[in-house]
């Protein structure tokens, strides 16, 4: 008689920095008034929340950020990403606690908001971005056999088309994750103008332009940077050499696929004021799989 056996596997993995002393006072959970967590550190104990944070092993330099998992099924990893198997990851420590009341000396304090002790979302962005092709029927397309890279006609955010966020006129954090499975893109963040005013022209017959909107950004793969970089023409960030500041003037560099950059974007300054319609832009053009081919407009 054959049987079935079932097994059940139960994983676990630790969240810690590299290292294994504290190095200072960055190096430490966010939590609650009253929250405790066991912290295996020269003095093994549970530790209780202490002015919003608990302090743990590790170089603080260390510390994540952005991230993403997804399904790794041996050979359908990328037809499984396609379909939506992936879903962004936002770590929080001291440094980044999500939570912009406190002012510890620690804390950066980035858009986030208050209600919560930490992990606050109000103000703070995931834009999982990925192309997507659908057949005559409206269902979800994918060529398989495709080995040159497949790529797609039409561009979703967090698996819609064509959304959009009303804002507040402050700051907002952005986490933008690359999530295609061969298309690279190269983003810059414009605003419209109504007629030929703007330093870049609308869709024919559209009687609108666009113009920049100058950003920071504060993150990339390498999870938060040392410093936050200005996109706002200040800078010749190519380091080439040439003088040109306008490369990246309100352009993030191009992004790989599953590469995430944090921007910061102050809808209160550069002149933006209410009703102004602000436009997440792609300005590299793909023509095949196999390669880049060049960017437009700049």
């Amino acid at each position: 008689m054959l049987r079935r056996l079932a097994l059940a596997f139960a994983i676990e993995w630790a969240m810690l920095d590299i290292g294994t002393a504290t190095i200072s006072v960055p190096t430490a959970f966010p939590c609650a008034p009253g929250e405790t967590l066991f912290v295996n550190d020269a003095d093994p104990d549970l530790k209780t929340c202490d002015n919003g944070s608990i302090k743990i092993r590790g170089d603080w330099r260390e510390t994540m950020s952005t991230h993403w998992f997804h399904d790794h099924m041996q050979n359908f990893t990328v037809q499984n990403v396609y379909k939506g198997n992936a879903v962004m990851m936002n770590y929080y420590s001291a440094l980044d606690r999500g939570y912009e009341a406190i002012e510890d000396g620690v804390n950066l304090r980035l858009p986030s908001g208050s209600a919560m002790p930490w992990g606050n979302r109000d103000y703070d962005v995931n834009l999982v971005i990925a192309d997507k092709a659908w057949d005559a029927n409206g269902q979800l397309w994918f060529n398989p056999f495709n080995t040159d890279g497949f790529l797609d006609d039409q561009i979703l955010v967090n698996w819609q088309y064509e959304p959009h966020l009303k804002v507040r006129a402050r700051s907002y954090r952005f986490r933008i994750l690359n999530g295609s499975v061969s298309r690279f893109f190269k983003f810059a963040v414009v605003r419209e103008i109504s007629g030929n005013g703007g330093e870049f022209p609308g869709p024919k017959g559209s009687g609108v332009s666009y113009t920049r909107v100058p950003f920071h950004m504060i993150g990339n793969d390498g999870n938060l940077m040392e410093h936050a970089v200005p996109f706002d023409g200040s800078l010749d960030l190519d380091g080439d050499g040439d003088g040109n500041k306008q490369n990246h003037n309100a352009i993030l560099p191009t992004q790989g696929i599953a590469e995430r950059f944090d921007i910061i974007v102050n809808f209160a300054k550069n002149g933006l004021k209410t009703g102004d319609k602000l436009y997440f832009v792609n300005l590299m053009e793909r023509k095949t799989g196999k390669g880049l081919r060049r960017t437009v407009l700049v």
